[in-house]
């Protein structure tokens, strides 16, 4: 008996149309907004047209102004979303410098300990608490005014605990988020804004969270969280403590208790998605729930609807996430689909799916999360519909004996799922690359390999959380799962320890990205139009022109000087005119992973992958201690520090013990770092000389200190250099302060272009002095929005008339040196 079925491909798929439509509206409103009432007139005017066309029958004049009302409904609600706020919003009044503040917030989500370094600053090695909130009302002098709008509470405290519903009064720092301050860096504000929230609260005791009142019992969000609670208790009841975190990762996507490492790892190896609760994890509870329930008597008729309710209970669980949402919607609509004896899985469930996303928020088509989920899902309906069906496609048959049509299923669903995630690979690796500027190589085998493992431990997980506190059987379960936890953990780690098995490199330009996936797109809706040698000559071609693109550069007669905004720190990447690129320090006062981020982001907008040369100017760890991370990350040829630095008799005076002992630590793991990654460490002093071109025209030479016995701390013996070209300088002078500033200034006064102030533009350094011996036409400061806020006005003072330049305010500066020619641009340029 031959089946009907519909085609992925087939011509007529509404929802795939409409999903387009909303989504070409939403991107309009993005880029070129109209007012919300234009968007308003044009649906209806378009919905008129459309009905009035379907009463005269012209269905195919018809689908125009559908699909135009459908965009234009999609660009209010985006414009509405992303535009419209109330005029007491919170977040109007927050600036990027935090501000003291009293407000009364209401608790909107479960509050959840963030990841934290340990090798970082005071403040970041303290436990941070975080969680939603709405602004009731804010104290305005001596009165309280009402105020509204979605607030992100951070708060330090060992311990934490709240409950959606409860009312605060809390005393902090309040501030937006924070901009991209360099290029390639992530937009936190706009990732912010895509949920509604304008606006942060720092809080620095418990004491600041003062309480006002407690929801009540019956709140339906203070239900689903003693939901959560129990049913982690249950969790963490059962499950050895060392295999907790990755059981909470991939059964509920908690990933705050993950270690650093073991997160590195399943980001190096491409397996990332596996901690975060999607498609996949929906699909593998469902499809065993499914096996289990159809086996129970009295519940075979009935076990559609209660694994729907099942899908429902799971997104309360692991919370409302659009990869989650998507997956729920597609599997209601399958299981409605094969109730009525259509196919299960359709483009049509895809774009349905897309299309709920997106009227919930309509800001999710820009991030990285949904984008993913939905192209692996259409990934998979693709597969889905492009799967030969019925009676020739049976493995075996009933003369078969067990073992041989046993080995014949497993080896087509090898093949199946190779091809499938063969499939996955290509289609997400250019977002990826573009969005995390890594290229995993693994995906492809090591998915396959852990998909019989990922599925036994969700479903053992799944089971010791729901009957953990059963005797015998919950520890059982636990151990089991457990074990199963502990294999899948060991064969990421020694993946991820595999050489080659994933690069560091710059992400591909929006517009090869766009190319490839509208291509991806019209080969998926028109298979039969271009055949398949066709198709990846095309992607070759495609590959090639980005690759030249890339590669391809109109020669500079220039030397570039990026000073990166670090906040309290300095790194510096110099740029000569035949494609060498140094940097001159790497570190900061906030985490190092951040730092680095920072860094890197910065040298692969530049389209950098490996550094001739690292300088690092002093061994405060503000300085160095994104280095590490970078060594991981690009190709570098050597490593120069000034002979105190690492020399036996080295001299590491601080104020502050502990600061000296986080960088005496940050040393240890910088030499480490050197030594794994084979890269040679060299001193040099003044006198010394740096060729970066090879027409001798691009130098740095090196000012201070002497070859000679310290003269004191580390930042009297900073390394001073020279970036020159041209007849134009730069000066970069590190923490230069005390009787290593006044060894300087006893030299014959240097005029320079432009001048890194040393110390981070703090007046013990005697700026004014160094600022006369060098009369520079700019000074730059690379400091931190903290300091700068409290800083007096014209704390530096223009003795020579000097313009001052903060990266704090300004974000990145970037210097051009030019023969005669000098030219200072600023990220932001107007400041913030």
């Amino acid at each position: 008996m031959s089946v009907a079925t519909e085609s992925i491909a087939s011509p007529w798929q509404p929802a795939v149309a409409l999903l387009a439509a909303a989504t070409m509206g939403i991107a309009a409103d993005r880029w070129m907004p109209l007012p919300p009432a234009a968007y308003l007139l044009g649906a209806a005017a378009g919905l008129g047209l459309w009905m009035i066309a379907r009463r005269r029958g012209r269905h195919a004049l018809a689908l125009a102004p559908l699909l135009a009302a459908v965009a234009l409904l999609g660009a209010a609600r985006h414009h509405g979303h992303w535009r419209c706020y109330r005029d007491d919003e919170l977040g109007r009044s927050a600036a990027i410098r935090a501000q003291p503040v009293a407000v009364e917030l209401i608790v909107a989500s479960p509050p959840y300990r963030l990841a934290t370094a340990d090798d970082g600053p005071a403040w970041a090695s303290e436990t941070l608490w975080a969680f939603t909130a709405r602004a009731e009302r804010v104290r305005d002098g001596l009165d309280w005014r009402a105020c509204s709008g979605k607030v992100r509470v951070i708060i330090a405290a060992e311990q934490f605990e709240a409950a959606p519903g409860d009312r605060f009064r809390a005393f902090g720092a309040l501030a937006a988020p924070s901009p991209p301050m360099n290029p390639g860096g992530f937009d936190r504000a706009a990732h912010a804004r895509a949920d509604r929230c304008l606006s942060r609260l720092h809080i620095g005791t418990p004491e600041c969270l003062a309480p006002l009142d407690r929801s009540s019992a019956y709140l339906p969000q203070r239900a689903i969280g003693r939901f959560q609670a129990a049913c982690r208790g249950q969790l963490a009841a059962a499950v050895a403590p060392e295999r907790l975190p990755l059981a909470e990762a991939l059964l509920l996507g908690r990933r705050e208790e993950l270690d650093e490492p073991l997160r590195e790892a399943f980001l190096t190896t491409g397996t990332i998605h596996l901690l975060c609760v999607s498609g996949l994890h929906v699909g593998l509870l469902a499809a065993a729930f499914g096996a289990l329930l159809v086996r129970v008597p009295g519940v075979r008729r009935r076990h559609r609807t209660i694994l729907a309710v099942a899908a429902a209970g799971y997104v309360l669980l692991v919370g409302a996430q659009p990869p989650v949402i998507r997956a729920a919607i597609m599997l209601w609509v399958a299981l409605a689909a094969a109730a009525v004896g259509r196919r299960p899985l359709s483009a049509n469930t895809w774009a349905v799916a897309g299309l709920v996303v997106l009227a919930i928020n309509p800001a999710d088509l820009f991030r990285t999360g949904p984008q993913l989920s939905f192209l692996c899902a259409a990934c998979l309906a693709a597969a889905v519909g492009s799967a030969p069906r019925g009676p020739a496609n049976r493995i075996g048959g009933a003369a078969d004996r067990f073992g041989a049509r046993m080995a014949r299923r497993f080896a087509q669903w090898v093949l199946e799922s190779s091809r499938v995630n063969g499939r996955l690979w290509l289609l997400s690796a250019p977002l990826v690359l573009a969005r995390f500027n890594i290229m995993p190589l693994l995906p492809m085998l090591l998915n396959l390999a852990l998909i019989p493992p990922v599925a036994l431990a969700l479903c053992l997980s799944a089971a010791t959380m729901l009957l953990g506190g059963m005797p015998w059987i919950g520890p059982a379960l636990g151990v089991a799962a457990g074990g199963t936890l502990g294999a899948i953990e060991a064969t990421v780690d020694a993946a991820a320890r595999l050489p080659g098995g994933h690069w560091w490199l710059p992400g591909p330009s929006a517009w090869w990205l766009f190319g490839f996936y509208a291509g991806a797109a019209c080969f998926w809706a028109w298979p039969a139009h271009l055949p398949s040698r066709r198709r990846w000559t095309l992607l070759a071609l495609w590959t090639l022109v980005g690759l030249g693109a890339s590669w391809w550069a109109k020669p500079r007669d220039e030397l570039r000087c990026t000073i990166i905004a670090v906040g309290h720190g300095c790194s510096v990447l110099i740029e000569s005119p035949d494609g060498r690129a140094m940097l001159y320090d790497a570190g900061g006062m906030g985490d190092p992973k951040s730092v680095s981020r920072q860094i890197a982001g910065v040298l692969w907008h530049r389209g950098i992958t490996h550094l001739d040369a690292i300088v690092l100017s002093h061994a405060d760890s503000d300085h160095f201690n994104a280095a590490p991370e970078l060594l991981r990350k690009f190709g570098v040829g050597v490593v120069y520090a000034s002979p105190a630095m690492f020399g036996d008799d080295r001299i590491a005076w601080h104020a502050d013990p502990t600061a000296g002992q986080r960088a005496e630590s940050a040393l240890q793991s910088l030499v480490a770092a050197l030594r794994a990654a084979g890269v040679p460490m060299r001193t040099i002093a003044a006198g010394d000389r740096l060729v970066l071109s090879a027409d001798r025209r691009a130098l740095i030479d090196v000012l201070h200190p002497p070859r000679r016995s310290a003269l004191g701390d580390d930042n009297v013996n900073s390394l001073v250099v020279e970036a020159s070209f041209g007849g134009r300088t730069l000066l970069l002078t590190g923490d230069l302060e005390k009787a290593g500033l006044l060894d300087l200034l006893a030299e014959e006064p240097r005029d320079c272009d432009v001048l890194l102030a040393p110390h981070h533009g703090s007046r013990q350094s005697r700026l004014d002095d160094l600022l006369t011996w060098s009369s520079p036409e700019w000074v730059v400061v690379s400091d931190s929005r903290n300091r700068t806020a409290t800083a007096a006005p014209n704390e530096l003072g223009d003795p020579v008339g000097a313009t001052t330049l903060h990266t704090s305010r300004s974000g990145a500066i970037e210097v051009r040196f030019r023969d005669g020619e000098v030219e200072v641009s600023a990220f932001f340029p107007g400041g913030r």
